[in-house]
């Protein structure tokens, strides 16, 4: 999509891909954090577009949903205190003792199952006592584990990393959604699985987006990408749909940077993955699909002509 795409056909797309995904206006604009006569008027071609980050709020990063609280003043200090305790081991926090146990499988999928019914509930009072319950068991279960289950208590640990991470970036505090984010990454190396890191990679990705650190989302989503080539050329629906897309977030990291040929590049080759996926399992693992790419290039329309405004403006000051 040029930039150039002028107010009226961008605002045709967006009402398109607002109905194909089921979305009323009232719902977009709660998405997007604005009025719903500011999204009448985007529609309809009347509303300006000022580059503002529509993209995370339209799609919504990896699950468990838009890292971005959808309105300011609603994060929760007592909630960020005790999730900041678990990932600063602080001395306040002790978990209940005896609480929890990781004796099998079964165990292990009940126990991340509930991790993500709490973080997608937004239960994050809750979460933070099960993770901090959990979290020490893990790490003493794996002193002793046989080595064949080392690998599914690792994926345990980076699900709750994850979790921790999602819900500081909702409630607002992203220093502590990064560091949360990369302990996710290093337990999902531990356990020695590609689409797991992949996972952490995409939400430190869209944490860094967030931050406006483009030039370090772009290397990790990259690498994270780059990693996961092999996986997905055996015909895994999960790592296609991951690898398409950090492609996607490597598109629109380019686009934030400035460089719109770089970012049209990245949504060419995710536009191809995404041929490759399963409509009903790509939305259900990552919400990747040909109806994302068309939001991300919604987007990236939308940051390629802020800065073709921003230079024009800059052009006629000079």
């Amino acid at each position: 999509m040029s930039a150039q795409t002028s107010p009226l056909e961008l605002g045709r797309k967006v009402a398109e891909q607002r109905r194909r995904r089921g979305w009323s206006q009232p719902e977009l604009a709660d998405r997007l954090g604005k009025p719903v006569a500011w999204v009448s008027r985007l529609e309809r071609g009347l509303a300006p577009v000022d580059g503002s980050p529509i993209l995370l709020r339209l799609v919504g990063p990896p699950e468990p949903g838009d890292l971005r609280p959808r309105r300011p003043g609603q994060a929760q200090a007592a909630q960020v205190q005790a999730l900041r305790q678990i990932l600063d081991c602080s001395p306040a926090y002790r978990p209940r003792s005896g609480a929890l146990s990781v004796r099998s499988d079964a165990d292990r999928h009940f126990l991340a199952a509930t991790v993500w019914d709490l973080t997608v509930g937004g239960r994050y009072d809750e979460l933070a006592l099960f993770v901090g319950d959990l979290l020490p068991v893990l790490d003493a279960t794996l002193r002793t584990a046989p080595r064949h289950l080392e690998p599914g208590l690792h994926q345990l640990t980076a699900g709750c990393y994850q979790a921790c991470s999602g819900a500081l970036a909702k409630l607002g505090d992203y220093e502590g959604a990064a560091l949360a984010a990369d302990r996710a990454l290093a337990a999902a190396e531990c356990a020695d699985d590609p689409v797991a890191v992949a996972a952490g990679a995409y939400l430190l990705v869209c944490i860094l987006i967030d931050a406006r650190r483009h030039d370090a989302a772009l290397t990790i989503a990259a690498a994270a990408s780059e990693a996961l080539q092999g996986v997905a050329a055996g015909g895994s629906w999960t790592a296609i749909s991951f690898r398409g897309a950090l492609t996607l977030l490597c598109a629109l990291a380019s686009a934030r940077a400035g460089n719109t040929a770089r970012a049209l590049e990245y949504l060419s080759r995710a536009r191809v993955m995404a041929g490759r996926v399963n409509y009903s399992i790509g939305d259900h693992v990552i919400g990747f699909s040909a109806d994302h790419v068309a939001l991300y290039e919604i987007a990236i329309s939308i940051e390629s002509a802020a800065l073709v405004r921003a230079e024009q403006t800059d052009g006629e000051e000079a």
